[in-house]
């Protein structure tokens, strides 16, 4: 039963929403000197698309990793068009997207504030409900990791959707049932989970008994409709290799789900150990936690079927949490058996059920000075370990070394580590990295890579080689082993083996250019001219702004005295961006006075 408080003026409403405003800031401002980690180097370091506005079109009909060459099957052009805008004003500087997350949350924090006070008409539990949301350090993996902002911005509309059905219900506006619409669409194109709107609108309707407004709701569906349509055929992308996804039944996932729940609730209560990566795992149901979680999802459900009546917050609270939490508990097969970022929705229901039990024995007068205490501290613990937790994200070697604390036999994680020392030029650390991911598993041929590259920038060429050659016995369809090879036998000299390594590489890609550039110099050097030259000319045929491939034909069509060619590759080089050696711009100099036809 909520306690009926007295209603207070829209002065007073607009400072609760600064207090927001500055609770949300106050504890995010150092996560703004974090920088890109993992999926941040496709979705935005490398990401071609972002870094035009001629591209918007090709985000919305890409997947999110399209740019970059990544692939993925998530569709989320809304996410990729905020970075897009980061880009178009901060560039690669990470400051500008972690600021753009933080306002965000609190743009979240702000319509859950407007969300539960048109549900219980109670200031109080909206403040207390929406601070409670801001603060819990379970909030950083979303807010301090700029992956994740698909989480931000679909729960943003999900909810605003939400608050918009609720007041339509005495409205019945043209204006309202358009935002409505359109917010369920911005959702959809934030994040797949959003799917989970029409169980919301349902579930709001059982709870408080009120009727589902038909116009909207069938047109959610079939906006719903429409959606999966489109996802199952035009917007269906290649799925990256997952191989616990592949291997794992229904039934097998289902253990691991009841851990989840069991793992969600003390994050919850005692925010403790937070990181990332949770890796791939399969359950057993005598496992402890897969029972506690089991009793408790079934004691929750009961309650909330059969006490609902009496206490429609606490049904609410709970069958937000299960319904939301739904999409991503990997009964349905994602990418890991639990996350935190995932409890972004669901753990509304945890802040109300919490920000109600305070209120309530805030309502008791001999309890009304501890309820005080208790509300300040826990919002200060929250701040506390929210601002610790955002060093967490700081830097990326920081990062994946405490990651590993919570996951020491994960390769992928030794491996990004390896690459964080790469990016910084400290090579023998990433050997060391890369050789425990390997050693963990030799099949993961990206921290192969990594190692070959790793050694062969710090000059151990034949331990470069070596890993080069165990590349293609794990999987002989590897193009750019075959290049690599190929560099390294130039390198010391051994050009048959070199042209052998090359003519593989294009065996298996035929478009691959530098490998035909790279061939068509050994035969330029061999004396062979006519085919390194045709060679080029497959260069420049396979893709028209190879610069390199321009280049080399201009000088052997100038030796040739060729001059009308030479000035035609040589414009095709300046047209791409590319200097040209000014020695041989003045070699041509006298020929393009004789206004030589142009082929």
């Amino acid at each position: 039963m909520l306690i009926q408080r007295q209603k207070i003026t829209v002065a007073m409403q607009v400072v609760l929403i600064i207090v927001l405003i500055v609770l949300g800031f106050g504890v995010y401002l150092n996560s703004v000197n974090g920088g890109f980690i993992w999926d941040e180097e496709f979705l935005i370091k490398n990401n071609l698309h972002i870094k035009s506005w001629e591209n918007i079109g090709i985000i919305f009909g890409e997947s999110i990793g399209a740019g970059a060459k990544n692939n993925s099957n998530f569709y989320r052009p809304l996410q990729m068009l905020t970075y897009m805008a980061d880009y178009s004003l901060w560039h690669l500087n990470a400051f500008g997207y972690h600021l753009t997350g933080i306002i965000l949350h609190i743009l979240v924090a702000l319509v859950l504030y407007w969300l539960i006070k048109m549900l219980f008409a109670d200031w109080a539990l909206s403040l207390l409900t929406s601070a409670l949301f801001l603060v819990h350090p379970i909030q950083t993996e979303t807010v301090a990791y700029i992956a994740a902002r698909a989480d931000l911005l679909g729960a943003l509309f999900i909810l605003l959707c939400l608050c918009l059905y609720i007041r339509q219900d005495s409205s019945r506006n043209k204006i309202t049932f358009t935002l409505i619409l359109l917010s369920y669409i911005l959702a959809l194109l934030s994040k797949e989970y959003s799917l989970v709107l029409p169980l919301l609108i349902i579930m709001h309707s059982y709870i408080f008994k009120k009727k589902i407004l038909k116009a909207e709701f069938v047109s959610v569906l079939g906006i719903t409709f429409i959606y999966i349509i489109l996802r199952l055929t035009l917007l269906r992308f290649s799925l990256p290799e997952q191989d616990f996804m592949h291997t794992t039944t229904f039934l097998q996932r289902i253990p691991g789900f009841f851990v989840a729940l069991t793992e969600y609730y003390r994050l919850l209560l005692f925010p403790l150990n937070l990181h990332m990566e949770y890796m791939f795992r399969k359950f057993s149901m005598v496992d402890p936690r897969a029972i506690l979680g089991a009793i408790a999802l079934a004691v929750l459900l009961v309650y909330a079927f059969k006490r609902g009546e009496k206490n429609k917050l606490v049904s609410f609270c709970i069958l937000w949490f299960f319904v939301t939490l739904l999409p991503q508990s990997n009964l349905y097969p994602v990418n890991a058996y639990m996350s935190e970022h995932w409890l972004y929705l669901p753990s509304i229901g945890y802040f109300l059920a919490l920000a109600y039990g305070l209120l309530m024995m805030h309502s008791v007068k001999k309890f009304r000075r501890l309820a005080v205490y208790l509300i300040a501290l826990i919002l200060f613990l929250y701040s506390f370990l929210t601002v610790k937790q955002n060093y967490y994200w700081k830097n990326a070697i920081g990062f994946w070394k405490k990651t590993l604390q919570y996951a020491p036999s994960n390769p992928r994680i030794y491996n990004n580590l390896c690459k964080a020392y790469m990016d910084i030029g400290e090579y023998e650390e990433a050997i060391s990295s890369c050789k425990k991911a390997v050693a963990l598993k030799p099949g993961y041929l990206t921290a192969r890579y990594n190692l070959a590259d790793s050694y062969k920038a710090c000059g151990q060429y034949e331990n470069a080689a070596v890993e080069y050659k165990r590349i293609i016995e794990h999987n002989p369809r590897q193009e750019v082993a075959y290049f690599e090879l190929g560099l390294l036998y130039e390198k010391s000299g051994d050009k048959e083996k070199a042209m052998d390594s090359y003519h593989k590489a294009i065996e298996i890609d035929h478009s691959y250019v530098e490998a035909y550039n790279n061939l068509a110099s050994i035969y330029a050097e061999k004396g062979q001219t006519d085919k390194a030259i045709g060679l080029w000319e497959k260069t420049v045929g396979i893709r028209p702004d190879f610069a390199t491939g321009h280049f080399n034909l201009a000088v052997f069509y100038f030796r040739q005295k060729k001059y009308d060619l030479a000035i035609y590759h040589c414009d095709k080089v300046i047209d791409s961006g590319n200097q040209v050696d000014p020695e041989f711009l003045g070699l041509l100099g006298p020929y393009r006075k004789k206004n030589v036809n142009r082929p």
